[in-house]
C-alpha cells in the first residue's frame, strides 16, 4: 500500500534532519584539523604591515614600550656576564640530541640568550612551558650549568624536537584542554614561557593563554611570548600565516593598566642600536658569526592588579 503523500514528506524532512544532526555532531565531534589548510571568511582582508618594515612603527607602542630602556640596557648587560657559558653552546647538534644549538632555526641568538640569562639569574622554582622544543634545551642547560633545582613543565601536543628526557613533567595538550590550576603554582620569580600558535581564535591556546592564564597569574612572575615584534607590525615576509596574537598583547599595552610590566622586548632591542650594541662582545666571538642576533621574545612581569 503505498503511503500518503504527506506521510512520505514527513518522512523525507525526517531523514534529512537526521543527516543534518549527524554532520553537525561528527563537525562538533571530529577532527579539529578540519580548518587547517582552508579558511573562509567573508570580508576581504589585505594582510600588510601597517607599521615597521620600511614605514615609521607604532608612535604610541613605540612611546611605551621605549619607556624602560636603561631596565633593557642592565638585562642586556647581565647576559654578558654568561658569555663563558654561552660560549660553551655549541653552534650545531643533531635534531634529537638534547643539547642546545646556536643555529637552531627557531630561537634566534638574542632570544636564547635572554633566556638562558633569566633562567640563570632568576633561578625560579619552576620553569614552565607552553610550546617547547629549542627554549627548553636553553633552559635546561641554564639550570645545569648553575646546578639549579629548578622544575622544568612542559605543555605541548607536539613539539617540534624531543624533550621530554629534559623535563620533570609533560603535558601532551593544547593549552586549550589543560586544566588552567596548573598555572596556580606559579609564584614570584617563577617563569612562564610562551611559545604557541601565535593566532587568535575563538577556543585557541591564545586566546585561553591572555584571558584565562595570565588574569589569574600572582605577581612578580616572568612572562614570555614568542614572534612579538612590537612596536612594529609582523614583517611581510609571514603575514600570509595570519598571525594576530601580538595584536591582543598591543591592545594591553595601549590601555596601560598595572598588572604588567615590560620585563624585555627583543625587537625592539634589535632595532635600537645603542641596546644592540650591548651584546657585542659576544656576538663578535670566534663561531658566532652565522647565529642571528636579532629576536622576537617579548619577557613581561606580573605586578598587583589595578
Amino acid at each position: 500500500m503505498t503511503a500518503p503523500r504527506w506521510l512520505a514528506r514527513v518522512r523525507q524532512s525526517a531523514r534529512a534532519s537526521w543527516r543534518a544532526w549527524r554532520a553537525n555532531r561528527q563537525r562538533r565531534q571530529g577532527d579539529s584539523d578540519r580548518y587547517v589548510g582552508r579558511f573562509s571568511i567573508d570580508y576581504p582582508v589585505r594582510p600588510r604591515p601597517r607599521w615597521g618594515h620600511g614605514s615609521p612603527p607604532h608612535p604610541r607602542l613605540s612611546e611605551i614600550i621605549g619607556r624602560n630602556r636603561t631596565q633593557y640596557a642592565a638585562t642586556l648587560q647581565g647576559v654578558t656576564e654568561h658569555q663563558a657559558r654561552l660560549c660553551a653552546i655549541p653552534m650545531h647538534a643533531p635534531k634529537d640530541s638534547p643539547e642546545p644549538r646556536w643555529i637552531n632555526g627557531a630561537l634566534p641568538g638574542l632570544d636564547a640568550a635572554v633566556l638562558y640569562s633569566f633562567v640563570a639569574d632568576k633561578r625560579p622554582a619552576t620553569y614552565l612551558e607552553v610550546g617547547s622544543g629549542h627554549s627548553t634545551k636553553f633552559a635546561r642547560r641554564a639550570c645545569t650549568d648553575h646546578d639549579l633545582a629548578t622544575r622544568i613543565v612542559s605543555i605541548d601536543p607536539a613539539p617540534h624536537t624531543e624533550i621530554d628526557a629534559l623535563c620533570d613533567e609533560v603535558i601532551r595538550a593544547g593549552l586549550e584542554d589543560v586544566d588552567l590550576a596548573i598555572f596556580d603554582r606559579l609564584d614570584g620569580g617563577d617563569i612562564l614561557f610562551v611559545d604557541n600558535s601565535h593566532r587568535c581564535f575563538q577556543n585557541s591556546d591564545v586566546t585561553v593563554a591572555f584571558l584565562d592564564v595570565l588574569p589569574r597569574l600572582r605577581p612578580g612572575v616572568l612572562v614570555h611570548f614568542h614572534d612579538i615584534f612590537l612596536p612594529d607590525d609582523y614583517p611581510p615576509a609571514i603575514v600570509h600565516q595570519l598571525y594576530s596574537e601580538q595584536y591582543v598583547l598591543a591592545a594591553i599595552l595601549l590601555a596601560e593598566g598595572l598588572k604588567l610590566e615590560i620585563a624585555l622586548p627583543a625587537w625592539f632591542v634589535s632595532s635600537d642600536a645603542e641596546l644592540a650594541a650591548i651584546l657585542e662582545p659576544l656576538w663578535s666571538q670566534p663561531g658566532f658569526e652565522g647565529v642571528q642576533r636579532h629576536g622576537a621574545s617579548f619577557w613581561l612581569r606580573t605586578g598587583p592588579a589595578a
